[in-house]
């Protein structure tokens, strides 16, 4: 079977392995990929394990394959949605529970769905990883993003 793997095949796995940088994923057959964070989720996160969970089964897509080596790289975010897909049930003036993912001078990065974030104005105490509940002040469907206010 995985002589025949290309780019884009879709395979079920079950995550065995969480590292920073990357996750790894057992596909069948004693065979394991390797899923980088980039390819997990857009979100910035600090470690695979702030999306995957020690033996949760996905469904991940070959990204590449070297028959030499027998490595494989998986991708996981597009199974999560596209932003267009994430939104659909969001709309302004929505209070959502989030979780704190990034702080940066702009601001702090909510992650509201596995694949979907916005950015709130700093607010004292409030640390990665931390749940906020959040109102959504302004979605930008063009620009993709999404402007968020931390009210508890």
């Amino acid at each position: 079977m995985y002589v025949n793997l290309k780019p884009t095949m879709k395979l079920k796995g079950v995550v065995r392995g969480l590292t920073e940088y990357a996750a790894f994923v057992d596909v069948g057959g004693g065979v394991t990929g390797m899923l980088k964070l980039k390819d997990i989720t857009d979100i910035n996160v600090n470690h695979t394990s702030d999306i995957l969970t020690l033996g949760q089964n996905i469904e991940v897509s070959v990204t590449k394959f070297d028959r030499d080596t027998g490595k494989i790289e998986l991708s996981y975010k597009e199974f999560l949605g596209s932003f267009q897909d994430n939104i659909k049930r969001i709309k302004e003036g929505d209070i959502i529970d989030g979780i704190v993912r990034n702080r940066t001078k702009s601001g702090l990065f909510v992650q509201l769905k596995s694949n979907l974030a916005g950015i709130a104005d700093h607010v004292n105490g409030i640390e990665y990883g931390q749940k906020v509940l959040v109102s959504v002040k302004k979605i930008n469907k063009e620009s993709k993003k999404i402007k968020l206010v931390i009210i508890g």
